[in-house]
Parts: structure tokens; sequence; C-alpha cells
């Protein structure tokens, strides 16, 4: 064999190793799974700032829903759920449901979009192309989907919005410094881009778990701003900082006003504040220790046990036996061609 076959073989080695798929999702995350986040009230904390003559929200929200645009306020507990719906083959079919108590709802336009029970409206008022309503409790969902081999996120239309911040996959493709992480969302098509990845030696406590150390530290920037109708909010060099469990790569508390998995939702923009974890922060302080900051995780079904072994059907197992076996046969002709040479 010539040198340029042995070339030819070299190369189409390379590009077939580099060609196997990989999964960018952790072992845990699988249909039925859901998880739940928190940004809840204290009530030391909401006294402290209502005796200021000031209020505190535990999330306020700006979303667009078949183009009405809605601003949302809670002074009560604010939940994020994300559930895996169903495994579509190459992505995961994801619900979202954000809930919101004692909320106060800006509706801009002529149409009113029902996020409430009958019975959880307190008042209504109308205003010059606004509606302002107080409930008792909103409620919103859409479905969404996360690409299995890249963690990237899409809307049902098929807009590719960036990285999911529910996992960084930390056995497969974790993130890392320079990886575009949202896409979509930003005034001006900005793209935001990661920074900073670090492993931390703290534990981070939420009001419902203790995560040991260590944990992932995920800062991005390059968004610049977020355009709403309410105004245009910029950002001062960071655009958002995550927290993900060391062990898991679970998403477990962060900052951020904006996401991937809320923008392809058509959340414009977010401000959560926790006022448990507030409260620590100032009361119980300790090195080595990080209380909730912006959302925090709540709960979920998840098994966090070992690793499992994924049951493929036949026909992915003898797609991965052909491949292996093709693998194999070009490193022997390879070696083979390799020593005909010498």
């Amino acid at each position: 064999m010539n040198s340029k076959n042995l070339k030819f073989l070299v190369i189409l080695l390379i590009v077939l190793i580099g060609a196997y798929p990989v999964n960018a999702m952790p072992y845990w995350a699988k249909p039925g799974v859901y998880i739940k986040y928190a940004s809840l009230r204290h009530e030391e904390i909401a006294r402290k700032y209502a005796s200021t003559g000031m209020s505190l929200s535990t999330g306020d929200v700006v979303l667009e829903v078949n183009g009405t645009y809605i601003q949302m306020s809670a002074m009560g507990d604010t939940y994020l759920t994300f559930t895996i719906l169903g495994d579509e083959g190459d992505y995961l079919l994801m619900k979202l449901i954000l809930e919101m108590f004692n909320v106060t709802i800006k509706q801009f336009g002529d149409k009113t979009v029902v996020l409430w029970p009958e019975s959880a409206l307190i008042s209504k008022k109308t205003l010059d192309n606004e509606t302002l309503f107080n409930v008792t409790e909103a409620r919103y969902s859409c479905t969404y989907k996360i690409r299995k081999e890249d963690s990237m996120v899409f809307d049902t239309a098929g807009t590719n919005y960036g990285h999911t911040i529910l996992w960084d996959d930390l056995g497969n493709a974790p993130i890392t410094v320079d990886q575009p992480f949202q896409l979509v969302g930003f005034a001006g098509n900005s793209v935001s881009k990661v920074v900073n990845v670090t492993s931390l030696d703290v534990s981070v406590i939420t009001r419902t778990s203790n995560f040991t150390k260590p944990v992932i530290y995920v800062r991005t920037a390059g968004g610049m701003s977020v355009k709403t109708p309410i105004g245009e909010v910029s950002f001062s060099g960071t655009d958002a900082i995550l927290y993900f469990d060391g062990s898991t790569g679970m998403f477990v508390t962060g900052l951020f006003p904006t996401a991937p998995d809320l923008a392809a939702c058509g959340v414009k923009l977010v401000y959560f504040m926790d006022q448990w974890g507030m409260y620590m922060s100032r009361n119980h302080k300790e090195d080595g220790k990080l209380y909730t900051y912006g959302i925090g995780f709540y709960d979920t079904n998840a098994e966090f046990g070992v690793a499992e072994t994924v049951q493929f059907s036949k026909s992915e197992t003898d797609t991965k036996y052909l491949y292996t076996a093709v693998v194999l046969l070009l490193v022997l002709a390879v070696v083979v061609a390799w020593r005909k040479r010498q």
C-alpha cells in the first residue's frame, strides 16, 4: 500500500472516531423527571423592606403570550418547575411551569390573557393601553425541547436558544469558557458566552437541600441588554451567574435576567430574589457555605445513584456493533499497511 492510501485510511479513521455520537445529558435526565426551583418569601426580610416604604418581590417576570406582553410581580412565593415529558429520539420534550403567588399583573394591549383561576382574581383596573390585575395566584406553562447531543434548547418552531441551564453535563460535554451560551433573547441579536468556569470548594444550601462541595461556578457575559415594553434593561459585564452541583451537574442556584429555557417559552426578562437565602446570608453567614442566590433548588424526583447501564434498542445496538467493527477493521488495515512500509 502506498503512502497516499495509508494517509487516506488514517484520515478516515480519525473522522469516524470523531463522529461517534455522544449524549450531552447527565444519566439522571430521563422522561418523568422533574426539577423544581423556588424563590421564597421571608417575613422578616419582607417586613424590613416594608418599614422603609419599599416592597421586595420574590419574582418579576416579563413574558409574551400570543402577541400580548405581560409583566408579573409576586409578593408571595415563586416556583419554576421543569419536567421531562418524553424522549423523542434526538430531543427531550420539556415542560416549563411558572407559579407565582400574591401577584400584580400588568398586561399591555387590548387582549387579556388569563393566567389565573377565576377564584384568584382580587381586582382589575383598566388604564391607557394596559390593564392591571391583582390575583392570589398565577400560572403559566409551555413546552420546548432540549437536543440530547449538545443540551441545546429549542422552541416548538425549531429556533435554537442556547445551552440549557438545567445541567452541566460534567461527564460527557462540560460547559467551557468561550462557549456560546444564550443565542436568542438579547437586544441587537447579541450572544451571551461563557467567560468563567470554576470549581469552588463550597457547599450550596437551599431551603430544602444541602449540596456538598464542590460546586461548579459558571458566569456568562456579552448579552448586554434586553428590550421589553417596560423599557430596556442593561447589564454591566455579567449576564448570568450559575452554580451547578459538582457530582450530578444539576443546576442548584443562580441569578440571571434571561435563560435559554425561559426565552424558548416567551419569557423575555426575569428577576428572582429568594428572601430566605437573603435572610440566611445575612444572619448565618459561614465560610464554605453559599445560600440560595436568586432562585434555588427546591425539589426533584431524579435518582442520583450510581450511573445506570442504558439498555439500547436492537437497532441501536446493531449500529454500535457495526460502528465498532468498522473502526477495528480500519485500525487493523492501518497497522498492516504501516508494517508493510517498514
